[in-house]
């Protein structure tokens, strides 16, 4: 049996390596992993970081995802490269999804249509046409 002690000390080894292992692991930044297909990209946007997929080539197609509980692009894993055959696709992790950034903050409808309107312009760079799935269409239309 062990003494208080030896627990004591175990217990403090074993912390030890929790944390030597946690900051081996946060050392520099890193691009979260994704089970998507295609080349996954992130966008500094004015309300925090934005993950979004990009594959294909030809005239652009944003993929905007469902807004239910565990929502995020990853709905669109069946048919990103179908669709990416024909055209440059974006499928995007909205703010508070997925990989996206998960800020303490009021979201509304208005806070998705500028992210919609500033990701088309700064990251596809022109018109493209969306698709999106659920209430994400309220939003994507406006």
């Amino acid at each position: 049996m062990l003494s208080a002690r030896q627990i004591v000390a175990l217990g403090s080894a074993a912390l030890g390596a929790l944390v030597a292992l946690n900051g081996a692991l946060a050392i520099g930044p890193r691009m979260p992993t994704s089970a998507m297909p295609g080349e996954p990209n992130e966008f500094d946007w004015d309300g925090g970081r934005i993950w979004y997929t990009v594959a294909g080539a030809g005239a652009p197609l944003v993929l905007i995802h469902s807004l239910g509980v565990a929502a995020s692009s990853f709905e669109y894993r069946y048919v990103l490269e179908l669709l990416a055959r024909r055209r440059q696709v974006f499928c995007l992790d909205l703010l508070g999804f997925g990989n996206s950034a998960h800020p303490r903050i009021d979201y509304r409808a208005g806070l998705y249509e500028r992210l919609v309107q500033t990701f088309l312009a700064q990251v596809v760079r022109g018109p493209a046409a969306l698709l999106a799935s659920g209430a994400a269409s309220l939003f994507a239309v406006a």
